[in-house]
């Protein structure tokens, strides 16, 4: 019997509490978190039970030769009402030589800032390692960070080395290499492990600069605005497209949606039209702001169209 093609899939979120607030993983293949398929027949799933099943029909040839059964991105909401911990993330080669695993770049997305909010990214100035070493262990290490105000919209790459640290009250959505792994540096609580030894030759010491999308590879993560509908031919790229809505302006268009949106409750997003395996229809799938969308391989083509004047969106693929 032929197999059935699979489909967009959306996922359930998964929370947890953190010190500083709390965590909603949108969509994770990590052990600890791993998020279940919210629509159509794959519903109840989790993302490695998918993975498990249909492999590169899912992450595409290029994903499944470097990443294997793991789904390779993963996306949390972090909704940060004290201060986190100060850490660093490790990069692929070290994170497979020391531990198995993957590394972590991350793109932060600031989704809301609220007065006093402010987030650490790197060095104010090229910084000797043991004075940032010294600070640490004296609780002061805040004092060499370079300081940014948040502004919702606003985007931070946070490649592997760069010390970062978040004080709310912010909300920032993290996209990223599907790993668990990084090293707490210092802890402002004072009750959880830091791993600063552990860590210290993989930190970046130099001045923060700007960062740069190859700063992130073998993710791309690309900022996406859409403006009318767009049509996606996934044979010339091959993989998968991980989908994250930031946001809808301008009016909803009807004509645009038709019954679809009225028919679902749809209060605004963005609409993935794909051809039936048949190609004698078009099957709608909705994705609103805050909300993942994984594309799997499998999918051949689709459109893409704004439910108003414009959609921001968040594009990720290897």
């Amino acid at each position: 019997m032929e197999e059935r093609r699979l489909y967009p899939l959306k996922f359930i979120p998964e929370t947890a509490s953190r010190p500083w607030g709390g965590v909603s993983y949108l969509l994770a293949d990590l052990g600890f978190a791993d998020t279940a398929v919210a629509n159509g027949w794959l519903g109840g799933n989790t993302i490695s039970e998918v993975m498990e099943t249909y492999l590169e029909r899912v992450s595409g040839e290029k994903g499944f030769e470097y990443f294997g059964t793991q789904f390779p991105v993963a996306v949390r909401a972090l909704d940060v009402g004290g201060r986190t911990s100060l850490r660093v993330n490790p990069d692929d080669e070290t994170a497979r030589v020391r531990y198995d695993t993957f590394g972590r770049p991350a793109l932060w997305i600031i989704e809301k800032a609220g007065p006093g909010a402010e987030l650490c990214l790197g060095f104010k100035e090229d910084t000797a390692p043991a004075a940032f070493y010294d600070a640490c262990l004296e609780g002061r290490a805040y004092e060499l960070l370079h300081k940014v105000v948040p502004v919702a919209g606003e985007v931070y790459p946070i490649p592997p080395g760069m010390v970062h640290a978040a004080f709310g009250p912010v909300r920032i959505v993290e996209i990223s290499e599907a790993s668990g792994l990084f090293f707490r540096l210092m802890d402002p609580s004072g009750g959880r492990e830091t791993h600063l030894e552990e860590a210290f030759d993989l930190i970046d010491f130099r001045r923060w600069s700007e960062g740069r999308p190859e700063d992130l590879l073998p993710l791309r993560i690309m900022p996406h605005t859409l403006e009318g509908p767009e049509m996606v031919e996934n044979g010339e790229t091959g993989g998968f497209t991980v989908y994250y809505c930031r946001s809808v302006s301008g009016a909803v268009s009807q004509e645009s949606f038709g019954a679809v949106s009225q028919g679902s409750g749809h209060s605004g997003g963005v609409l993935f039209r794909v051809p039936s395996e048949d190609g004698r229809a078009v099957e709608p799938y909705t994705l609103r702001p805050g909300e993942v969308l994984l594309v799997p391989d499998d999918i051949p083509d689709y459109t893409i169209l704004p439910a108003g004047e414009t959609a921001s969106l968040i594009e990720v693929r290897i």
